[in-house]
């Protein structure tokens, strides 16, 4: 798992963006850091794993059971919110343009 930090300036005096990748299968370490964590940090968290591109992502699911924050598959032009989490579709880059997720081929 790596973890980067940034900020998002999308509301007033803006957040914490937390970035995480994740590779294949690496499931444990995002579920034991989002169950530890605050549901109320402040921060908003996107978190990209390598995904087959045959495989459906359940990774927005999977997580939704280990913490209270609201977490989401990425859509493009969704708006970043703290005290949630994203996760990335297969087959996409994902970025954060603005205050909205950008999904690009």
């Amino acid at each position: 798992m790596y973890v980067t930090e940034s900020t998002c300036d999308a509301h007033d005096g803006g957040f914490r963006v937390l970035g995480i990748g994740a590779s294949a299968g690496g499931l444990a370490a995002p579920k034991e850091f989002f169950g530890a964590m605050p549901a109320d940090s402040g921060m908003a968290s996107v978190i990209v794993q390598h995904i087959e591109p045959t495989h459906e992502s359940r990774m927005a699911e999977i997580l939704a059971k280990c913490t209270p924050m609201k977490v989401a598959a990425a859509e493009d032009g969704m708006a970043v919110e703290p005290n949630s989490v994203y996760t990335n579709p297969p087959c996409r880059s994902l970025s954060i343009r603005d205050g909205r997720l950008r999904l690009q081929t």
